[in-house]
């Protein structure tokens, strides 16, 4: 939902990218619906359930932070191609920083759908082994994602 309220900013510098803030913020509430509607026919282990809810809220608050700050200050930190790569700015700043940092940040969500998979093979709660691997596969992908997101920004 927090997406759809970045409309307001319709006279910002990064107001054309508003577009995209509502796509990502409508995909975002319909996974969410989704998940609601599966959860009966999921288990997720106490420990996956924890993962679960903070990459679910460290990526899409960060998607939704870096989405904001580009309509806000019109920073695009290298991230936004042909069309909206005209309405943005990519000089070194703050803003570019923060723009790339939560971007990067919301990249996390790659293991959700891992999880997600993990709980709905286990919906008898039967296999621990099968849920400490999803635990591990997800933390060790978004470490490995995250880093592949930062690296390039670092090194260049």
């Amino acid at each position: 939902m927090c997406g759809l309220l970045i409309g307001v900013a319709v006279q910002a510098p990064g107001a054309p990218i508003i577009g995209m803030a509502h796509t990502l913020g409508l995909l975002e509430s319909v996974f969410m619906l989704a998940f609601v509607a599966l959860r009966p026919y999921l288990y997720l282990s106490f420990a996956n359930a924890w993962l679960f809810c903070g990459l679910t809220i460290v990526s899409f608050y960060c998607n939704f932070i870096g989405i904001s700050l580009t309509v806000i200050t019109g920073a695009g930190a290298g991230m936004y191609l042909p069309p909206w790569g005209s309405y943005v700015t990519d000089s070194p700043s703050a803003a570019n920083f923060w723009v790339g940092f939560t971007l990067n940040m919301s990249s996390a969500a790659v293991a959700i759908p891992l999880l997600l998979v993990g709980g709905w093979l286990d919906q008898r709660a039967t296999k621990p082994r099968l849920q400490g691997w999803m635990f591990y596969i997800s933390i060790l992908l978004t470490i490995v994602f995250l880093a592949l997101t930062f690296i390039p920004n670092l090194l260049g």
